[in-house]
Formats: structure tokens, C-alpha cells, sequence
């Protein structure tokens, strides 16, 4: 039995600037995949994330690009595998509440991806961890999960990690 299989560890809905950043990313990545590969940059991911921009510069000083590979086929089929390399880091994510959530990314992050018009689909995703800490009680005890990411979907609406 998967504990929390189907309910999303992280999920908010985007507005303003991130809703046109996930609407451009997702384009970016079907233009990118209808060539058969390529790469797009990380900062729209981490801006989605609502990273500042010191932390937006200090992962991407760390991290690459990420690379998208898709096998030519029938067309329109936008699917393949995706890979980011790097240093190994840790880092809070912003805006939760009631509880804290570190992102644990290893040196590479792989797997698979799906794109559409208005979605991107993430699956089998290898080298990110998130631990997510309920804020403390008033006895001073926390409860902490960790939980490995196996999926991730962005539309211009929302973004939910699995």
C-alpha cells in the first residue's frame, strides 16, 4: 500500500506572472521536444516555485539546464525523457502554510516528461526528495514526513507535486 499515493504533497494554484510562466515553460518545452531535443532553462521552474531571486541565482549557479530528449516520432506525441544535473543541494520552499518543506535534489535528476498544449507531466522522477515538517506544537514537538517525488504537473492554473 502507497501511503499518500494519489494526494499531492504540494499543490497551489498560479496567478499573474506565474500563470504566464507556466503557460510560456510548457510551450518552451513542446517547441523544444517537437525538434527531437534540446534544453530549457531552470529559473521559470524555481520563479513558479516562488524562489526569490537570490535563491533563484544561487540554484542556477548550481544546476543546469534541463535537457529534454524526445525520440522523433508520429507527430504532435511531445514525450520523452528529461535530465538535470548539478550539485547536490537542499533548499526551503516558500509560500506554505502550517508547515515547512525542504526540497532534497540529488546531483541528477532524471525521467520521464509529457507535454500538451496547456500541460506538462513529469513521471518517474529520480533524485528529488521533499521533506515536509508540520510547524512545531505548542509542547515544542514537530512531525516530519519525507516523501520521494514521483510525479509533478504544471498547468497555467496549478502546479502539483506528487
Amino acid at each position: 500500500m502507497v501511503l499518500f499515493g494519489s494526494e499531492a504533497i504540494i499543490e497551489w494554484p498560479l496567478e499573474g506572472r506565474n500563470r504566464r510562466n507556466a503557460a510560456t515553460l510548457i510551450k518552451n518545452i513542446c517547441r523544444v521536444a517537437a525538434q527531437g531535443n534540446g534544453s530549457v532553462p531552470l529559473d521559470p521552474f524555481l520563479q513558479i516555485l516562488e524562489f526569490g531571486s537570490k535563491d533563484i541565482q544561487k540554484i542556477t549557479s548550481q544546476r543546469g539546464r534541463i535537457d529534454i530528449q524526445c525520440p522523433k516520432g508520429p507527430q504532435g506525441k511531445l514525450e520523452g525523457t528529461f535530465l538535470n544535473r548539478g550539485q547536490p543541494m537542499q533548499d526551503t520552499i516558500p509560500r506554505l502554510e502550517m508547515m515547512e518543506a525542504t526540497m532534497k535534489i540529488e546531483r541528477t535528476v532524471k525521467g520521464r516528461f509529457f507535454a500538451s498544449e496547456n500541460l506538462l507531466r513529469l513521471t518517474g522522477i529520480q533524485g528529488m526528495v521533499i521533506h515536509k515538517e508540520l510547524l512545531k506544537q505548542k509542547n515544542g514537538e514537530s512531525v516530519g514526513m519525507s516523501f520521494k517525488v514521483e510525479r509533478l504537473i504544471l498547468k497555467p492554473v496549478s502546479l502539483a507535486i506528487f
